[in-house]
């Protein structure tokens, strides 16, 4: 597969996404991303990996401070992706912000399947900006899955 072909089926994917949530012309910018506001409260980036030929969704959930209990919690939920739905749970090293990344491949998704793995990322966003928010005593454990959110349409 040559790199214009995966750059038309990531476009295509993207498009055909914003259609089935009724956002008509969503498209990358020319860095290869594009953002998706829900609540006011939660971004999401979609960007477009041309060299890995990958989707990646990620977002900032919030930050900690600097104690042992909050980033053990954060690695062992990283462990098998066992707390995280799949995604992975880093830290900016510019700003100290906890970031969640989530990789797929290009060919891998249709619409319905970035919609569908779109409403799982947000919920696992809400789950862990909610425990980014508690004491460091209450941080000792992972958050509980929460449900989707619902559909976007």
């Amino acid at each position: 597969m040559t790199e214009h072909s995966a750059l038309t089926a990531a476009e295509r994917l993207i498009s055909d996404f914003g259609k089935s949530i009724g956002i008509e012309g969503l498209e990358y910018d020319e860095f290869g991303c594009c953002m998706l506001a829900f609540d006011d409260d939660i971004i999401v980036n979609i960007a477009h990996e041309k060299a890995n030929q990958r989707i990646l969704f990620f977002a900032y959930i919030g930050s900690v401070d600097a104690a042992v209990t909050p980033y053990k919690t954060l690695l062992k939920a990283n462990f098998y992706w066992r707390a995280t739905g799949g995604a992975t749970l880093s830290l900016d090293q510019d700003d100290g912000a906890i970031c969640l990344t989530k990789p797929f491949g290009v060919q891998e998704l249709s619409p319905q399947d970035l919609t569908t793995e779109l409403e799982k990322f947000v919920s696992n966003i809400e789950k862990w900006r909610d425990w980014s928010k508690e004491s460091h005593e209450s941080q000792e454990n992972a958050p509980q899955d929460k449900e989707p959110i619902g559909t976007f349409v």
